[in-house]
């Protein structure tokens, strides 16, 4: 195992573009105070959406219609992933479990139980085969699909707050609550690398589509993007409040939400910002999403159970 610090180039915030997004739509219906998780099914025909009083909806996106209300727990829904056909999807729980729901018809299909405490984050691998989940507990669980049996438990000294699975299959990357990000062996449970270059929470983990490169958000008010084989940042994109979420888009685009109202759209490539505006008044941004296009984009506020449906200029 190795501890790495980053080094690397802090891009600031340039003069903003003038042209914002419009909002073309609004998923309202949920209770509760916020919508804890947006997100485009694979097709892009619909979107699931999630309260922080552990509700889950499908929407038909085109009518803005709901297709099933999905009740689960009180505590919240930190996550949503789709599978791989689109299907089914999996919700995690602040209630410590791991629920799949068939979209078809509303229904549990399975539960997977093992954490002691919230589940904070969760990633299907390349085959759509096994899950892994991380949580409060500062554990890390591998999971069968079809089995629900846990194959795998991966202790860490820090609880975690998101989780993702490397395009090829071989590598689990999660967010520590100190600071770092630890990369391991999915199948052995062995630690590969801690990446330090933080200076506060990290909240959200993604690795970039060509498996060589990750991003992660954090409290420090900043979006890193990291070289893995080097493990240095290459990028740091700073953000006027702390960094809650992110997207990454297939065309190289990223969008960000912060505590300051607003959500932020970048270029990935060239690291500038495209434009930025404020996404939800008196109200932190909790979850975004970029459909595959491009083109419209998702938010929800911490205070207010409306997703807002953005139109964005290509």
């Amino acid at each position: 195992m190795k501890t790495i610090l980053a080094v690397g180039l802090i891009l600031l915030l340039p003069v903003l573009a003038e042209a914002k997004p419009e909002v073309v739509g609004r998923l309202a219906g949920h209770r509760g105070q916020g919508a804890s998780v947006a997100r485009y099914s694979p097709d892009g025909t619909q979107v699931l959406t999630a309260s922080t009083v552990g509700e889950i909806k499908l929407w038909n996106l085109r009518e803005r219609k709901v297709l099933h209300t999905f009740s689960t727990e009180r505590l919240g829904v930190s996550d949503l992933v789709f599978t791989r056909d689109g299907k089914r999807v999996f919700s995690s729980g602040i209630n410590g479990t791991v629920r799949l729901w068939s979209l078809s018809t509303g229904r549990l299909e399975r539960e997977y139980s093992g954490h002691s405490k919230g589940v904070s984050g969760i990633a299907l691998d390349p085959t759509g085969l096994l899950l892994a989940s991380c949580s409060y507990d500062k554990t890390v669980r591998i999971w069968n699909v079809a089995s629900g049996e846990c194959s795998l438990v991966i202790r860490t000294p820090t609880l975690l707050l998101g989780i993702d699975w490397s395009p090829d299959g071989k590598r689990i990357l999660a967010a520590g609550a100190d600071k770092h990000l630890r990369l391991w062996d999915p199948t052995k449970g062995t630690l590969l690398a801690a990446l330090e270059g933080h200076s506060g929470v990290v909240t959200a983990v993604r690795f970039h589509p060509d498996g060589k490169r990750a991003l992660s958000a954090s409290h420090d008010k900043t979006v890193k993007v990291w070289d893995l084989a080097s493990a240095k940042v290459l990028t740091s994109l700073q953000h006027p409040d702390l960094v809650r979420c992110f997207s990454l888009g297939e065309k190289g685009l990223l969008l960000t939400g912060d505590e300051s109202d607003a959500a932020s759209l970048w270029d990935l490539k060239s690291g500038k910002l495209v434009t930025r505006w404020i996404a939800h008044e008196e109200s932190g941004v909790f979850s975004v999403a970029l459909n595959e296009k491009g083109d419209r984009a998702l938010t929800g506020g911490v205070d207010s159970p409306v997703v807002k449906i953005w139109a964005l200029e290509k």
